[in-house]
């Protein structure tokens, strides 16, 4: 509702069973799946009945390898669209009052640009090297929506930077409990809670290290993925 057309929408309503019905039809004909996680291996599993092998994308870690030097402020990298949940983090945010960076853009930019508050800052959409900037300054990357793998987290973890996640989806294949902090719950009062609790961390013993960081960050690199992706290919000969 607001994007589409009653018509558009009345339609797409009655294409839909038939459309499903067609693409498990097709599926049928695929001789072999491989997903970007397990997460969407379950999700093959669970749609077509046909097991699909994981081979994890790649984030050129070597692109984000600057001096880390992190500020005050909190990051998003995203598309603007519902689904990323972005405005979950503004309210969350919004009540804590700490600085938020938001880097992107999408249909969604004017709605949440009218829930941001004044620690909220929307920036436009940049290059690598802007990028690479970002994640070495921010305090911890927020990544509040469900993601089929998620190649932004494993960017901010090859610069150094901690994760603040939503535990579904990629981001449990991605970050660890060694990267970041997870939140259970699609609710602004969760990454609240989520957010002072990786704060405490940071001040305890049991900080998040920039090493385990970009340790963990480097193994999504693109020589594994094309080893594994060649590798697969050859064992189907």
């Amino acid at each position: 509702p607001g994007r589409y057309d009653p018509i558009t929408r009345a339609a797409a309503r009655v294409m839909r069973p038939w459309l499903q019905n067609w693409d498990r039809k097709s599926a049928q004909g695929v001789d072999h799946f491989i997903a970007n996680s397990k997460f969407i291996a379950a999700k093959i599993k669970e749609y077509y009945g046909r097991d699909a092998d994981v081979i994890y994308p790649f984030c050129e870690p070597e692109n984000f390898l600057r001096q880390r030097d992190p500020k005050n402020f909190y990051l998003i990298v995203t598309a603007l669209v519902p689904y990323k949940r972005t405005d979950l983090a503004i309210e969350a945010f919004n009540r804590m009052q700490k600085s938020l960076y938001i880097v992107g853009d999408g249909p969604d930019l004017q709605r949440l640009k009218k829930m941001a508050g004044r620690t909220v800052e929307f920036l436009k959409p940049m290059k690598r090297d802007g990028l690479a900037d970002m994640y070495s300054r921010c305090k911890a990357l927020v990544f509040p929506g469900i993601e089929d793998f998620g190649i932004v987290p494993c960017e901010a973890m090859a610069a150094g930077s901690p994760v603040i996640a939503f535990g579904k989806g990629g981001a449990l294949e991605t970050v660890t409990d060694k990267t970041g902090v997870f939140f259970n719950e699609l609710t602004a009062d969760a990454l609240v809670a989520a957010v002072e609790s990786f704060e405490k961390r940071q001040l305890s013993g049991n900080a998040v290290q920039e090493s385990d960081c970009r340790a963990r960050g480097s193994e999504f690199n693109r020589k594994r993925f094309q080893k594994e992706f060649t590798d697969y290919l050859h064992a189907l000969k």
